[in-house]
């Protein structure tokens, strides 16, 4: 049995309160005997299934995030130690933003840093995670619909923006010879 599988019986059989992380979707926090786990049922059943789907699009990406799991509604990740990026990123920090945020534009992902920069976490080893992927796609962060939203498509991704103090990141993706160009520079 996975850590996961065990995670999801002791939750069934238990009950935990879990100690409440934040947010609009309701994120908890588990201590549990087979590890520690951020559990998420999102704002509906659709938005929780698409964060789900984003997280796993973008770990097949290469891009970090947290091991997910689902069953019956509910989202378990597993919880990454670290400690949130904030607003004065290193420029390694910067470089693998540059690298991340054409993903992250792709799946239409509006709140990839977090208003307080906390969507994404510095792992010990001094790579970024992004724990949180509820603003993409067809939703808003705090599971409201994005008004006049369709899927993204490349055809729809000629510029895309993040934007830290000091600091502009950019990328462009050049559809006729499908090759990309990405730039961090001082503002």
């Amino acid at each position: 049995m996975s850590p996961f599988e065990q995670a999801f019986d002791y939750l069934r059989q238990n009950r935990p309160q879990g100690r409440f992380m934040g947010g609009s979707t309701g994120a908890r926090g588990y201590d549990l005997p087979m590890g520690q786990f951020v559990g998420k049922r999102g704002d509906s059943p659709a938005h929780i299934q698409n964060e789900y789907d984003m997280n796993r699009f973008l770990n097949e990406l290469g891009v970090p995030v947290p091991q997910a799991q689902m069953q019956d509604g509910l989202m378990l990740t597993q919880m990454e130690e670290g400690q949130q990026m904030g607003f004065q990123p290193t420029a390694g920090d910067i470089r693998q933003l540059t690298r991340d945020f054409v993903p992250h534009a792709t799946i239409a992902n509006w709140d990839m840093l977090g208003l307080g920069r906390d969507n994404v976490i510095r792992r010990p080893d001094g790579t970024l995670s992004y724990v949180d992927v509820g603003g993409a796609g067809a939703f808003r962060a705090q599971g409201a619909p994005k008004v006049g939203h369709s899927a993204p498509r490349l055809a729809n991704l000629t510029r895309y923006e993040i934007r830290i103090p000091n600091w502009q990141v950019s990328a462009r993706l050049t559809l006729a010879g499908l090759t990309t160009h990405t730039e961090a520079r001082m503002q």
